[in-house]
């Protein structure tokens, strides 16, 4: 499996007029598919959305991954249901494995 991707960003938020340390790590899952899973936040911002603190999840299918995402009620952007649907005994090995590795990312920083 390859190694672990880390990455450290600075992003200035116009918008709240803060500057944040952002973490990006990705890692790479294979079995009959591939999927990439890439996390990217900044830690706690010490309270609501308003506060800065935000995680992003992303799921990237490198090779043979079957998976579909369903946005219900409201817009892509402010969506009150996201369905993620993986097919497949060894998408459901790979998003394991990729669910694992988000938790763990999210204790560690």
């Amino acid at each position: 499996m390859p190694p672990q991707l880390y990455a450290f960003l600075t992003l200035k938020n116009t918008q709240m007029k803060t500057t944040d340390e952002v973490l990006v790590s990705e890692k790479e899952f294979v079995s009959a598919n591939i999927l990439k899973a890439k996390i990217t936040q900044n830690g706690y911002g010490g309270g609501d959305s308003g506060h800065g603190g935000f995680v992003e999840l992303e799921f990237e299918d490198l090779s043979s991954t079957d998976m579909e995402a369903t946005f219900s009620k409201g817009s892509q952007s402010e969506p009150t249901k996201i369905t993620l649907t993986f097919r497949g005994d060894c998408e459901r090995d790979t998003l394991i494995e990729a669910l694992e590795f988000f938790v763990q990312e999210l204790k560690d920083y």
